[in-house]
């Protein structure tokens, strides 16, 4: 590649921990001799990896530093590495990566735009995604962005397998492309998935996370249809569908990992959340109001859920709707005993039931105002914290975001604007999740009908 000439700029490292990466390391220092220094960090490969980093008559040996150590984990390994840079700048590059040339420029521009000055930014970097030769743009694997580009002494990683960063940067995105390996194919994908499953399984098992015969039957199922259908795989044609189906069976891979460090089957609660899975909906009344389609939840008289019952598998990350409440929603003041925060909407999370582990907003009439508060389970330790009221006969927004371990509540409206961060029992995607719909009590029931309007918003 062309080299562009920039003077004046910070010093960078490229930084590789790699392990038996004989058939693409080359491809990947190739990449990178616009870096100043290249530190290659192998965990004691056996083939030939090290014959190619040192040798001395390719283009990078001035450059490079190459260092063997046993594995520590993925973000050991990670902060090791970057304590042997020398640079002011740290660009991490994975062994079967190469950085792309409008990558390398834009990097040496940050760094010129960023010379003797200490900003506290970490990049994200597009890569761009093969599966057999052919570039990916759709699915679980899109999109496709890692934190790579920090200044050194800024950030440390944490986790295993997808690890996470520990900083107090600001985030910024690059959209030019690390070119991941272009001709991946089924044999590379599954040589590496009995390795990363195993540490995935245990690092799941070691925070608590348990599965059951209803959560092994269905990781297949389940991950297929979020990657080929609610992630749009179908788009990438027999491609997609070839990745939706290594993706479920390395879901069902880790579950079945999860059981074996159980060594017990729960056989009771498995079949107790089958069973909610597979209860018939009611069919339901829609109404359009202010152009938004209306799902209208009946909580009848004497009972605690609504018709239609919302239990409904849920994939994303994120929740977000909108909710009107009528003059049903008033009651008479109950007793102390009686009394409870009522369940609006929300979802299960972490793998477990919604009494485990969920996040949903709760509400009541009380002192004469509708009062909404977040309702949190954590590892079964039930939080509620009073929000805010809203009005009667207006659209109200409910969001319910997952952050690392918390959750994000927040309520928009008429007036009315509130936020509010909570505990999250776990962290990242939180595995299989389904729809908890309206609730009425604690201990009470429903004095009269109450009929609740809610529109999903879809991302």
């Amino acid at each position: 590649m062309q080299l562009v000439d920039y003077s004046a700029r910070d010093s960078i490292s490229a930084v590789l921990i790699v392990k038996n990466e004989a058939a693409y390391i080359k491809r990947a220092l190739e990449s990178l001799l616009w870096c100043d220094e290249i530190v290659v960090v192998d965990s004691m490969s056996t083939d030939l990896t090290p014959v190619i980093c040192k040798d001395p008559k390719a283009p990078w040996a001035s450059k490079i530093k190459f260092i063997q150590k046993e594995w520590l984990g993925f973000s050991e390994q990670r902060n090791f590495a970057i304590e042997q840079s020398h640079s002011e700048w740290i660009f991490f590059l994975d062994g079967d990566e190469a950085c792309s040339p409008e990558l390398a420029k834009r990097i040496q521009q940050i760094l010129a735009d960023h010379y003797q000055t200490s900003p506290r930014i970490q990049y994200k970097i597009h890569r761009q995604e093969f599966f057999i030769g052919k570039p990916i743009h759709f699915g679980i694997w899109n999109p496709s962005f890692h934190v790579r580009l920090f200044k050194k002494g800024e950030v440390k990683y944490s986790g295993e397998v997808h690890e996470g960063t520990i900083t107090e940067c600001e985030t910024h995105k690059i959209y030019e492309s690390i070119i991941h390996v272009e001709d991946l194919k089924i044999e590379r994908f599954l040589s590496k998935l009995n390795h990363y499953t195993s540490i995935q399984a245990k690092n799941d098992f070691d925070s608590g996370m348990r599965t059951n015969f209803f959560r092994i039957f269905f990781a297949f199922p389940a991950m297929f249809y979020k990657n080929f259908i609610y992630y749009r795989a179908y788009r990438d044609g027999r491609e997609g569908f070839i990745i939706s189906i290594l993706e479920g069976i390395s879901r069902t891979v880790r579950h079945l990992k999860i059981w074996q460090f159980q060594n017990t089957k729960n056989i009771l609660k498995s079949f107790i959340f089958l069973a909610l899975f597979s209860s018939s909906l009611i069919a339901c009344k829609k109404e359009n109001f202010e152009g938004n389609i209306y799902k209208v939840f009946t909580i009848k008289e004497g009972n605690h859920y609504s018709s239609p019952r919302e239990v409904s598998l849920f994939f994303d990350h994120k929740m977000k709707f909108h909710t009107k409440f009528d003059s049903s929603a008033q009651y008479p003041a109950q007793s102390k005993e009686l009394r409870g925060v009522n369940k609006l909407f929300g979802f299960s999370d972490c793998g477990s039931l919604h009494h485990q582990n969920s996040a949903r907003f709760g509400w009541e009439w009380f002192n004469n105002e509708l009062q909404i508060s977040a309702y949190v389970y954590s590892n079964a330790d039930r939080k509620i914290e009073f929000m805010t009221a809203v009005p009667l006969d207006k659209e109200v927004t409910y969001t319910i975001d997952t952050s690392g371990d918390q959750y994000i509540f927040m309520v928009d409206g008429p007036g009315v604007f509130k936020t509010l961060n909570m505990k999250r029992g776990c962290s990242g995607d939180g595995d299989t999740k389904y729809k908890d719909g309206p609730y009425f009590g604690g201990n009470s029931v429903a004095p009269h009908d109450i009929n609740i309007l809610i529109d999903e918003m879809k991302y």
